[in-house]
């Protein structure tokens, strides 16, 4: 299992729905 490129996708996902939000 690629925890870590899961990982990644998940904080990636994230700063785009943070600049979503703004």
């Amino acid at each position: 299992m690629a925890r870590t490129e899961i990982w990644l996708r998940l904080m990636y996902v994230g700063d785009l729905y943070g600049e979503a939000m703004l």
